[in-house]
């Protein structure tokens, strides 16, 4: 039975040890931390105080512990680290404490000297866009919000998968700046369209351009037509020669048939032949030469309605006898 006492008594003066180290709290330690730090403070070495204070915090949160935190940030000029402490000190110290109404006096007067930071993410960065302001990241919620820091530099990092981009601040006592980060990865280029889908470029022609296609147009129009009347009269003089020919080759058939054929047109083998042989030349000969002719015609029209030289038209005042009238000149 003492056996066993002794055992609980083992395991109850194990106990508070455990919830010691679970709670990662030590108030001895934090009470020594504290009593350095205040007396560094008094010494006025406030960079050496306040490490010790804030971890005699972290160790054992008691309330007056913070607003001596609250004091030492304020003379070491860290103003946004000062104003919250001292609120918290207040909100947090024993009804009655004195220090409350200094507390909440002190927050109020730093809060006018309270720098202000905003960082704002620019159209187009990616939803994965991670924000750390002094190594801390910032929420999405706090995107866009004026935070207050201490006066002083601050270093702004902006990550998007692997890349980063890093933006230096330096503010002063009641000053306010804004951010604003620009995205660190392009938005994909548009996809070039493939040739067989891509629209035929279309050209842009010149008013003087047109005019003169056109006027080229028409001087070839003219061309071409003036070189089919050559080809067509060339044609009809071909014809026409031929013609003649064939007009000179039935006449000579009559010989034949005046020694094979009697008067009363009773005409041997030979003498048919020959009849036979001048009908056809005779009526080869007509079709030719009315084909000459008109290929003659057609021709000459074509080349003397198409000049080479565009045409030119003067207008000139004459003196007729029954009055004056105009004189209309047209050159090719």
């Amino acid at each position: 039975m003492r056996t066993v006492v002794c055992v609980a008594l083992v395991g109850l003066s194990a106990l508070p040890s455990s919830i010691a180290r679970a709670d990662d709290r030590d108030p001895v330690v934090a009470d020594a931390l504290l009593r350095e730090g205040r007396k560094a403070a008094q010494e006025g070495d406030y960079r050496t105080a306040c490490p010790k204070i804030a971890d005699s915090y972290r160790l054992d949160p008691v309330p007056a512990t913070l607003f001596d935190l609250a004091d030492c940030e304020e003379r070491l000029g860290r103003l946004a680290s000062a104003w919250i402490n001292y609120r918290k000190a207040a909100d947090s110290l024993a009804p009655g404490d004195a220090r409350i109404a200094t507390a909440r006096t002190k927050a109020a007067a730093l809060e006018p000297r309270l720098a202000h930071l905003t960082v704002r993410l620019a159209p187009g960065a990616s939803p994965g866009t991670v924000v750390k302001r002094d190594g801390v990241e910032i929420g999405k919620s706090a995107i866009g919000v004026a935070i207050p820091v201490d006066p002083g530099k601050h270093a702004v990092v902006i990550g998007e998968g692997a890349r980063e981009r890093r933006y230096e601040v330096l503010l002063a006592e009641g000053e306010s700046r804004e951010v604003v980060a620009e995205p660190l990865l392009a938005p994909p280029a548009p996809e070039e369209p493939s040739p067989l889908s891509r629209p035929p470029a279309m050209a842009t022609v010149s008013p003087e351009a047109q005019a003169h296609r056109a006027f080229e147009g028409d001087r070839g129009t003219a061309r071409d037509a003036r070189t089919f009347g050559y080809v067509v009269g060339a044609v009809g003089v071909a014809s026409l020669a031929f013609g003649v020919v064939t007009r000179v080759m039935a006449l000579n058939k009559k010989s034949t048939i005046d020694d094979h054929c009697s008067a009363a047109r009773v005409c041997d083998r030979t003498g048919i032949d020959a009849v036979t042989s001048a009908q056809d030349l005779q009526t080869a000969s007509t079709v030719t030469l009315a084909v000459g002719a008109g290929g003659i015609a057609t021709g000459a029209l074509l080349i003397l309605l198409n000049p080479s030289k565009p045409e030119t038209q003067a207008l000139a005042p004459t003196i007729l006898p029954g009055g004056a009238g105009l004189t209309v000149t047209r050159s090719f």
